[in-house]
């Protein structure tokens, strides 16, 4: 009796087990959907952070650009700006200009003039004080004296 005891403790055991098993996966597979469902929700949240991060790193990115476009722009509106005011001073200096050549000339005239009239003065001058004093041609004194100032300019230049 013992053995036959024996005999359906383990045949008891095994069906017992068997019965237990079958729960367990019929737990696992009542479960297993929801189980999916969190792993999924996990993954699904860090895929939500990538996704954030790289929407931050592209607002970055579009600022950055916005920010340079703005600034070409700005300098491009102050280059336009400079540029009429450059034609307006050129307009106003063309204008003055044809204003003034022929002022030009009649200052190039007097220019001659006095140049003309400085340089018969000086000639009229010369003769008279030749008349007053007379000068003998001394070149060699003039020469000598020429010579001995370009040596001490040439020391005065080599000490400096």
């Amino acid at each position: 009796m013992k053995l036959k005891n024996l005999q359906e403790c383990i045949l008891d055991a095994e069906n017992t087990q068997a019965r237990v098993e079958s729960q367990i996966n019929a737990l696992l597979e009542k479960h297993n959907k929801q189980l999916e469902a969190r792993r999924e929700v996990g993954e699904l949240k860090e895929r939500l952070k990538d996704l954030r991060k790289a929407v931050n790193v592209e607002k970055r990115q579009c600022d950055a650009a916005q920010r340079q476009t703005d600034s070409r722009q700005a300098a491009t509106d102050k280059r336009r700006v400079d540029i009429v005011a450059g034609q307006a001073a050129q307009d106003a200096a063309s204008v003055h200009l044809s204003g003034a050549r022929p002022q030009l000339e009649q200052s190039k005239q007097a220019l001659d003039a006095i140049l003309s009239a400085t340089i018969y003065q000086r000639k009229r001058i010369l003769d008279e004080l030749q008349n007053i004093y007379p000068i003998e041609h001394v070149r060699i004194i003039l020469v000598t004296w020429f010579f001995k100032l370009t040596i001490v300019l040439e020391r005065y230049w080599r000490t400096s």
